[in-house]
């Protein structure tokens, strides 16, 4: 194999009512701990939006949510995206979104599965 694995996770499920989107998102943030072994994208589509919000607190019912590891992510140079017509459809914008989530079209995230060498939907 030459150069890292790309990986992208691929998240369409809230943050409340399954813990299955946060863990993708937490697995993503340990495979961008790895450094040059792999690149890491993250995309939030759906009502995975969700995660990406600026106010989302980082505990409810003292249980971490996505935000931790969305922020965490980001500050790791791990590559979160918000899909455009999905923020759009729910009345977001990027200016609701954590600083660092990138927004892009629902073409490019074809481009980015397509790219990867393996890609995982929650």
């Amino acid at each position: 194999m030459s150069g890292p694995l790309k990986f992208c996770t691929v998240v369409r499920q809230p943050p409340i009512g399954s813990r299955d989107s946060l863990e993708a998102i937490r697995f993503s943030m340990g495979m961008t701990l790895l450094g040059n072994v792999a690149e890491t994208y993250v995309v939030l589509e759906g009502d995975g939006v969700f995660h990406a919000l600026d106010e989302l607190p980082e505990k409810v019912l003292d249980r971490d949510t996505s935000r931790i590891n969305v922020v965490d992510s980001i500050d790791f140079d791990g590559q979160i995206y918000a899909v455009q017509e999905d923020l759009a459809a729910r009345g977001l914008s990027e200016k609701d979104l954590i600083p660092g989530v990138k927004v892009i079209s629902a073409q490019q995230v074809a481009e980015l599965v397509s790219q990867a060498n393996t890609t995982h939907f929650m």
